[in-house]
């Protein structure tokens, strides 16, 4: 089934959280609906917050209804309880919903939350098969299992694998893409290229050394990130949905942006 919605939720507002979530966004074929705090002007003062998020993440899943493709709804860890409130209410009606994507980090903060989303959702609201795990800001010392233990330890008590779960590493890079502003769904398709450009064309020119650096600094961050293409690919591959190559990426960019197509856009594998 190509048209199918999935729920990327997001337990901290991380560089990393935020990062796995925008590479989720650009290898997703379909449309993004990200949720953020509703306009209170327009609703009663009387209703509460968690009511009004779950009044945006049911009007959010049925725009994604009317995709050609479907697409992703995405919740920061602020709206949790409003999509709670809205997949505990719709369960028997989500028959495009593909699963939950559920995004973890190691601290204390990230786990608990995200504890207490899978034992409000599974498996009574979300089968286990629905439910897709990644880890990220894995301390590269310690062993997921170990850094994670509270959440392994809660789904093997309850017989939900554990293994194949996605699980990327604690990397200063996330923190430099957002100092750089540098677009991660960019560097995926482009594999860093616009930026190694960028830079060339600036040494030749002989720019002032200040803003050179600069410009190093944001390539060097650039080529961080190709180099987790696999990685990035491998986790987005678990969740089993089609991933648009770089040639299908190329030519949504630039019906988005009216810029023509590249030339020599190619495909990536999938």
């Amino acid at each position: 089934m190509d048209h199918t919605i999935s729920i990327i939720v997001r337990t901290l507002n991380s560089p990393a959280q935020l990062a796995l979530a925008e590479v989720i966004h650009a290898y997703h074929p379909g449309d993004i609906k990200s949720l953020s705090s509703p306009n209170r002007s327009v609703h009663s003062p009387d209703v509460s917050t968690t009511v009004l998020d779950a009044l945006q993440a049911e009007e959010s899943y049925h725009s994604l209804m009317t995709s050609p493709t479907g697409g992703v709804m995405e919740a920061p860890p602020s709206h949790i309880d409003g999509l709670v409130v809205f997949l505990n209410e719709a369960r028997s009606t989500l028959h495009e919903l593909h699963g939950v994507v559920l995004i973890i980090s190691s601290c204390d903060e990230s786990i608990q939350l995200a504890l207490k989303l899978i034992q409000s959702l599974c498996p009574t609201t979300i089968e286990p098969a629905k439910l897709h795990i990644m880890f990220v800001d894995c301390p590269a010392a310690e062993p997921p299992d170990a850094a994670f233990k509270d959440v392994y330890q809660y789904l093997q008590d309850r017989d939900i694998a554990t293994e194949g779960r996605p699980v990327l590493m604690a990397a200063r890079t996330y923190e430099n893409v957002q100092a750089h502003k540098i677009s991660l769904a960019s560097v995926l398709h482009h594999n860093g290229q616009e930026l190694e450009s960028e830079f060339a064309e600036a040494r030749m020119q002989q720019v002032a050394d200040r803003k050179l650096r600069v410009l190093a600094r944001r390539l060097m961050t650039a080529r961080a990130i190709a180099a987790m293409i696999p990685d990035f690919q491998r986790a987005y591959d678990s969740l089993r949905l089609k991933r648009l190559t770089s040639e299908e990426w190329h030519i949504r960019d630039a019906l988005k942006s009216r810029k023509p197509i590249a030339p020599g856009a190619h495909s990536s594998e999938n």
